[in-house]
């Protein structure tokens, strides 16, 4: 793909995603063609979005790949890696090479290597004090992202963030709406999220009021 035909697609991606937020649209469908579109635009062989639930819980909401959903799970689980330092630092965590890292997240690394993957790139999906999760772009290779596909991805997640933060603005105001549904649990999220393994994003990870946390799975709705 050359340049100027990527180009002409990022401005049709902002295009397609400002049209949905004026119109009308469902979050984990906006999540879904984020996360694809990061695959077919940027160089990148995956990616995958961890979202703060209504119930202040993370949850892999979006994957283009069962491995990256297994490595953003594992995250959660062992609550470290980069993605989760991205949530809680607010700021954009990179790992360009995984064997780098394996001092510092162990297990991270492993079940990345074992998937494939060897190099991450963490986006924070914040505006302002409101941190609400992360964009999570995954490499088969080694090597930093070069600074275009870091500028279109920041930009990509800083559109998904407003379009969470309106939908939950929308759903408090008008709780009763019925073009107005809350954020997944995960059992309404396993409809949305196309990857191949069973209910992968079940686990979630939890904030506590004294900077703690603790993984769960989520209670069953009878």
């Amino acid at each position: 793909m050359n340049d100027v035909t990527r180009t002409e697609q990022l401005f049709e991606v902002f295009a397609t995603l400002a049209d949905s937020l004026v119109a009308g649209y469902d979050v984990l469908d906006l999540m879904q063609t984020l996360v694809e579109n990061c695959h077919d635009l940027l160089d990148v062989d995956s990616a995958g979005i961890l979202l703060l639930s209504s119930e202040n819980a993370l949850e892999v909401v979006a994957s283009t790949s069962e491995a990256n959903a297994l490595v953003e799970i594992m995250q959660l689980d062992a609550n470290a890696g980069p993605c989760m330092e991205c949530f809680r630092t607010r700021t954009v965590v990179s790992l360009p090479d995984i064997d780098v890292g394996s001092d510092r997240w162990p297990d991270f690394c492993n079940t990345a290597r074992a998937q494939g993957i060897l190099s991450v790139y963490a986006i924070p999906l914040r505006l302002r004090d409101a941190t609400i999760g992360t964009l999570n772009l995954m490499r088969n290779e080694r090597g930093e992202l070069n600074q275009h596909d870091i500028r279109a991805a920041q930009a990509l997640a800083d559109v998904a963030t407003i379009g969470v933060l309106q939908q939950r603005t929308i759903r408090d105001t008008r709780p009763s709406a019925t073009n107005s549904r809350p954020l997944s649990p995960a059992a309404s999220s396993s409809s949305k999220l196309k990857v191949s393994s069973p209910r992968p994003h079940n686990r979630r990870w939890t904030t506590h009021s004294n900077g703690s946390a603790s993984t769960h799975e989520p209670t069953r709705q009878h």
